[in-house]
């Protein structure tokens, strides 16, 4: 019998008619959360993407670091604080977040235009 998790809100198929979550990951989250609390709503990847990542991902395609792996794992970070149920960890994902972006951008400032990079170059040697 497939149902839904009252947890995470994906599809499952249960084992038993009286079954509520999918996991006991989801089973534990639900009994950890504040009253009142609705449920997560399950992430839909057709829906688009938040502001959270569209920002993210503008960084960093206009410091040509998306395709790093630190841009990569920045993207990731950037969908899980997406998610509404993660709890007292969304102040570490912000500071792991934080983190990265700071790694995966250091030096793209320094990697300028080319051409600007050998006119100051030359600049250089013509002043010294």
């Amino acid at each position: 019998m497939t149902t839904s998790c009252e947890g995470c809100g994906r599809s499952f198929e249960a084992k038993r008619s009286s079954a509520r979550f999918c996991g006991a990951t989801c089973r534990k989250r639900v009994s950890r959360r504040p009253a009142g609390l609705p449920p997560a709503e399950p992430v839909d990847a057709s829906s688009g993407e938040s502001d959270l990542v569209t920002s993210v991902r503008l960084e960093l395609v206009a410091a040509r670091r998306l395709d790093t792996v630190l841009g990569q794992q920045a993207l990731v970070l950037a969908a899980r604080l997406d998610v509404p149920d993660t709890g007292s960890a969304v102040a570490a994902l912000n500071k792991e977040l934080r983190a990265t972006m700071e790694a995966a951008l250091k030096g793209a400032e320094e990697s300028g235009d080319s051409v600007d990079e050998l006119k100051a170059r030359r600049e250089r040697r013509r002043g010294a």
